[in-house]
């Protein structure tokens, strides 16, 4: 072969192969020609240094993941992901998943290597990312697959009669014997879980009641109390509960007691239809008017200021499961203080009303917030104390979630995958949260 017929071959071997590694598939996924493991992709996320990019234009869900990876200003980040720093020049170097090290963001930096890990209810996948290079705005990434696992939840919720309510984040575990009351309402067409009650029948009383801020609850549009703006209005029995499980106003009436919110009306301010769920006597708990108009309405109150940070750029979600020790009540108790009716609160020597409701000892809030994927809990516990001053420090009560296990028998973020929850429920760090 000729010298010039050699350089034509070569020139036209050299056309046809760059045409190749730059041609896009059909998901839009640039081929690049640097690829460092047999099968990997190459994808080109925009955004880098841009504080107001819309990351909802320029999103990467590698193998079909449910949630996205996207450019928060200058790092990867994305819900549901967490991402550990590997040590590595190629892809093809990465064979073990790393066992810890994970933060929510990923700092851009060219030829770092990471694993990503998406977790969700079901299952773990891990991803090897390669950050190829960073030009202007655009980024540059290799991706591959590196493991996917089952995520191990030996505790978590089955659905019931096809709904699935009951695998959110804030539920506790069901107790089958009791009877379980998902209440729902309709946002922009959309059915929207608003808060759910586990019905323990035997105490007349919410086992636990459960709900979440979230990009649909967590804003607080001021509708107001449901019994102060509705002319006429009139509480209502929880027709999702059985026809004899119903309690209503004659249970609560003449016994000295509070009808105690615990999904607090202010609680659910995104829509006046689920304010006045609320309002249902399966949501009331016996509660001295003073622990019910001090220490309590504090705590919700700064409970309240992280679950609205939600519209604010705070927590991406809140999740809440309120409720009375049921397993410690309050026995043979005589008050001090009258109620709102005239009377002083009393219960028997097994810790009933004079209308038979079961009156709880203590109180207790398990709270989990989620911001990019990353978990955290606290929990607090409070005795239901008529002499319990309101000016009390908040931080006094808090507790684990699994102290608060313990305490109450409930097992609270049963749906995490188990590895998560056993690290978060095992620990406060009250500098991650704000105080009022």
């Amino acid at each position: 072969m000729n010298k010039n017929l050699f350089k034509l071959s070569l020139w036209l071997l050299c056309i046809g192969w760059v045409a190749t590694a730059c041609d896009d598939d059909s998901d839009g996924q640039a081929q690049y020609e640097y690829t460092t493991e047999d099968g990997s992709y190459n994808f080109v996320l925009k955004g880098y240094g841009h504080e107001q990019f819309s990351y909802g234009d320029n999103v990467l869900k590698p193998f079909d993941l449910e949630a996205p990876i996207y450019i928060e200003n200058t790092s990867l980040s994305g819900r549901a992901y967490s991402y550990a720093k590997v040590q590595a020049e190629r892809l093809d170097e990465v064979t073990e998943v790393p066992v810890d090290g994970y933060e929510s963001v990923a700092s851009i930096v060219e030829n770092a290597l990471y694993v990503a890990r998406f977790s969700d209810i079901y299952k773990n996948v891990y991803v090897k990312l390669r950050i190829v290079r960073v030009e202007g705005s655009e980024v540059t990434l290799e991706y591959a697959l590196l493991k996917q696992e089952v995520s191990p939840n030996e505790n978590a919720n089955q659905p019931i009669d096809g709904d699935t309510s009951v695998m959110e984040f804030e539920m506790p575990r069901r107790n089958v014997a009791n009877a379980y009351a998902p209440h729902k309402v309709t946002v922009d067409g959309e059915e929207v879980l608003n808060l759910a009650i586990e019905w323990n029948d035997a105490m007349k009383h919410a086992q636990w009641v459960a709900f979440s801020f979230n990009k649909v609850t967590g804003w607080d549009n001021g509708v107001g109390r449901a019994d102060k703006v509705i002319s006429g209005f009139v509480w209502p029995e929880d027709e999702l509960l059985p026809e004899n499980m119903r309690v209503g106003e004659s249970s609560h009436k003449k016994d000295g007691f509070d009808k105690g919110h615990l999904c607090a009306s202010e609680d659910r301010q995104y829509l006046q239809a689920a304010n006045i769920q609320t309002f249902y006597y399966s949501n009331m708990s016996p509660q001295m008017g003073s622990f019910n108009g001090g220490i309590w309405m504090k705590l919700e109150a700064l409970v309240q200021s992280w679950g609205y940070s939600v519209s604010k750029g705070g927590f991406d979600n809140v999740y809440i499961a309120k409720g009375g020790t049921l397993n410690k009540l309050l026995k043979g108790f005589t008050g001090t203080r009258k109620g709102g009716d005239g009377l002083y609160p009393k219960t028997d020597d097994n810790g009933f009303t004079t209308h038979g409701l079961a009156c709880p000892a203590y109180y207790f809030m398990a709270i989990m917030a989620e911001k990019g994927g990353q978990y955290q809990t606290i929990a607090f516990l409070l005795p239901h104390d008529e002499a319990l001053s309101s000016s009390a420090d908040l931080k006094e009560f808090v507790v684990t979630i699994d102290k608060l296990e313990e305490e109450t028998g409930n097992d609270f973020f049963c749906n995490l995958p188990d590895t998560i929850e056993d690290e978060i429920e095992a620990s406060v760090d009250m500098n991650l949260w704000t105080w009022n």
